[in-house]
C-alpha cells in the first residue's frame, strides 16, 4: 500500500511562497523572497543593531547582501521590516547619543559633533526636538507692518550709536 502525501497545509504554503525578488549583490544573482525571508531579515536587524558596533544601515545591508535601495523598498513595502527597521534605528540612536556624549564609539574617538549632525536620521525624539527649535529660532521680522530691528551688545559698557535711516 502506498503511503499517501500530506498536503501543504496554508500556513507553509504562505512561508514558502514567492513574494518577490532581489539581487544578491555579492553574487550579482537574483534572488527569491518570501514570507519566511522577510521574517527572518526583520529578526537578524534587531539583533544586529544590538551589536556595539553597528553604526549604519549600509553595515547590515552589506552583511545581509542586499542594496541600500532594494532595503527601503522593502521598508516601505513589508510592515514586519518596517517595525524591525524603527526598532533597530531606535537602539543606533541610543548608542550614537551616548557616543556623542562620551565622544568614543565601538571603542574609537569619535568628534560629537559629526554624530550629532546626523541624529536626526535616527532618532525621531531629536527630530521632534530639531524641528520645535526650529520654529523658535525664526523670529517673525514684522509685527505689525513694522520691521524689527535687534540690537545686540558686546559689552555693557560699549554705547549704542544708531545710523539715522532714509525711510
Amino acid at each position: 500500500m502506498a503511503k499517501k502525501i500530506p498536503k501543504p497545509t496554508k500556513k507553509a504554503v504562505e512561508t514558502y511562497k514567492v513574494i518577490d525578488n532581489y539581487k544578491d549583490i555579492r553574487t550579482w544573482k537574483m534572488k527569491t523572497a518570501t514570507s519566511a525571508f522577510y521574517n527572518d531579515l526583520a529578526r537578524n536587524l534587531v539583533l544586529w543593531s544590538l551589536q556595539e558596533s553597528a553604526i549604519h544601515f549600509s553595515q547590515f545591508c552589506a552583511i545581509q547582501g542586499i542594496s541600500m535601495k532594494t532595503f527601503e523598498t522593502w521598508i516601505e513595502r513589508y510592515p514586519e521590516v518596517r517595525e524591525a527597521y524603527d526598532t533597530a534605528r531606535d537602539f543606533i540612536a541610543g548608542r550614537r547619543e551616548v557616543g556623542a556624549i562620551f565622544s568614543e564609539i565601538d571603542g574609537r574617538k569619535v568628534n560629537g559633533n559629526e554624530i550629532t549632525k546626523y541624529q536626526t536620521m535616527y532618532c525621531r525624539h531629536y527630530r521632534d526636538d530639531v524641528k520645535w527649535r526650529s520654529t523658535l529660532a525664526t523670529p517673525d521680522k514684522f509685527i505689525a507692518g513694522k520691521q524689527v530691528v535687534i540690537i545686540d551688545r558686546i559689552s555693557p559698557d560699549e554705547p549704542i550709536i544708531l545710523e539715522p535711516s532714509d525711510d
